[in-house]
């Protein structure tokens, strides 16, 4: 899960969890990724960029009209150093190299609801 936070007087931190269920207890990793210095450079960027290409129009009552998601995770090889591409990045490290002990594996798993219940 990532949330995005405005931070004050300008800026937004970026708050991702991973939590890893069990029955009786969880682990949950958190990570809060801030963005430094100036601020709004990604959306800045591809603003220009989506209405050089004709994705994303300004309405003349100033509203984005089009494909406008500026933290969508195709734009992060472009953005690698903005607080959600480096979430992004971490998150999926920490997925990829994460290992449970023997022990813990073995306990009981969070069941999910099922239609009957």
């Amino acid at each position: 899960m990532i949330l995005k936070v405005p931070r004050q007087p300008h800026g937004m931190d970026y708050v991702g969890s991973l939590t890893i269920p069990f029955a009786e207890f969880s682990f949950v990793i958190k990570m809060q990724c801030e963005e430094r210095g100036i601020t709004g450079m990604r959306e800045a960027a591809l603003f220009l960029l989506t209405q050089k290409e004709g994705t994303v129009t300004l309405t003349p009552g100033g509203t984005l009209v089009g494909d406008w998601n500026t933290d969508d995770e195709r734009h992060d090889a472009s953005f690698p150093d903005h607080p959600v591409s480096r979430l992004r990045r971490n998150f999926s490290h920490i997925i990829h190299t994460l290992r449970i002990d023997e022990a813990t594996q073995g306990r009981p798993r969070f069941e999910l609801p099922t239609e009957a219940a």
